[in-house]
């Protein structure tokens, strides 16, 4: 029997109120792991090693793996408030958060979800859910609006990853013990600089002099792997619908940077997200269609609540997780970048549709065009050879940076920063010391 129909087989219960009854998934826990700053081709179902991440490398062999997934953005607070919005981030307005103040002192003013706008957990709690969550970025706050809907939420700031399980661990009575369903958010922020030497992921040792953030990074990657494996077991999700994604990438001197600046090349833009069903259900498929991480509303609401999402920019991916439909070939894909420091301003949108994609500069009015089949390290910029694509691509990103606002004032909340958490901030970069390039 295909995949598809054994799940939509599965009884449709703890459906609440505002839910239609057809859902395919309802009442079954969810858990949407995120981990920070991790690019896509370090992991073994992006043609990495699988002695890197092997619990990944296992879990990605009975899960459905998107190999075209997008960020709407490549820094934390826009990217992850897509995710929970299923809008880019011109449309729920979190563009600057924590990172880049011009001032990282006193009183500062951040970007905050709109009130009006449903996010993730409190559609999962529409659907009967009871909602958790963990994360430890401290964008993902009560004052940017991310706690909304959650019944509890907990964030820290870099605490890693033994934090996020000890956390865990504490509510896991209460998570399991209830007579209702759980949606849970787990935020990992490992990957990120500043880059730990962790054991026995580390190594071999670099030679002397020799720069070895990749390898600090490479084993990073490593202590999340193994903490994912922990808290698969400590919450039994081999039967629960678990989306995996990354909120942006990283680089590593790929376009003469590091870290995740104000680039939207493919190491930033591109990560990693594969969806396990319940069971293990349609084990092993690979779909090529590009997708975005803001895809990730539209399809819970489907799969837990029954019917396709009705506004926002996100698509739902359930047809082709149920095997019941394909995902369109010819989908165009945005994302976008504000910079603003005293030391750059930069802004820059991207498109991409099939295997191409344009990013376009507005600050410095300047395109560049890749084939990404081609050239997945966009090496070759085909802006001036293929010109006619060029403009195609570009009238389209054109109607998608003037499309009108959902919501017609910025919102916004201003807290008082004190020493503890600027030098918090600090050592993540937020103050601007690791956008160097």
């Amino acid at each position: 029997m295909r995949a598809g129909l054994s799940l939509l087989a599965l009884a449709c219960t703890g459906i609440a109120p505002g839910c239609g009854e057809t859902a395919p998934l309802a009442g079954r826990n969810v858990a949407v792991i995120l981990v920070d700053a991790l690019r896509a081709d370090r992991l073994p179902f992006h043609g990495a090693p699988a002695e890197g991440a092997p619990f990944l490398a296992e879990l990605a062999g009975r899960s459905v793996v998107f190999e075209r997934a997008w960020a709407a953005s490549t820094w934390t607070a826009p990217a992850t408030a897509s995710i929970f919005t299923g809008l880019y981030p011109d449309q729920h307005g979190v563009i600057f958060g924590f990172r880049h103040h011009r001032k990282m002192q006193g009183r500062i003013r951040l970007n905050r979800i709109p009130d009006e706008m449903e996010t993730l957990p409190e559609l999962m709690g529409r659907a009967g859910y009871r909602t958790y969550g963990i994360a430890d970025n401290p964008n993902v706050c009560e004052e940017m609006g991310f706690a909304r809907g959650f019944d509890r939420l907990s964030t820290t700031s870099y605490a890693g990853a033994e934090t996020v399980e000890g956390t865990l661990a504490s509510w896991r009575d209460e998570i399991l013990g209830g007579r209702s369903p759980f949606f849970l958010y787990l935020h990992y922020m490992d990957p990120h600089a500043p880059y730990h030497e962790r054991q026995p992921w580390y190594g071999p040792a670099p030679s002397a002099g020799s720069d070895d953030r990749l390898t600090r990074y490479t084993s990073e990657l490593g202590h999340v792997d193994a903490s994912l494996g922990r808290v698969w077991e400590m919450l039994d999700l081999e039967n629960a619908l678990v989306i995996f994604v990354a909120d942006h990438g990283e680089e590593f001197g790929d376009h003469g940077g590091w870290f995740h600046g104000p680039t939207l090349y493919s190491e930033l833009a591109h990560v990693p997200m594969l969806v396990h069903l319940p069971g293990g259900a349609g084990p092993g498929r690979r779909i090529a269609a590009n997708v975005g991480a803001l895809d990730i509303l539209a399809t819970l609401g489907e799969l837990v609540c029954g019917a396709a999402a009705t506004r926002g920019d996100g698509s739902s991916l359930a047809p082709a997780l149920l095997d019941t439909g394909e995902l369109p070939g010819d989908r165009a894909l945005y994302a976008m970048r504000i910079h603003d420091t005293p030391r750059l301003e930069r802004s820059l949108t991207m498109i991409v549709r099939g295997e191409h994609k344009l990013i376009a500069d507005r600050t410095a009015g300047s395109w560049e065009l890749y084939d990404i089949d081609r050239d997945p390290r966009e090496e070759q910029d085909l802006s001036a050879v293929d010109a006619g694509r060029t403009r195609e691509l570009a009238s389209l990103l054109s109607a998608w940076e003037t499309r009108p606002p959902r919501f017609p004032r910025s919102f916004a909340e201003e807290i008082e920063l004190d020493t503890e958490r600027i030098d918090s901030l600090r050592a993540l970069g937020y103050a601007g010391e690791e956008e160097e390039r």
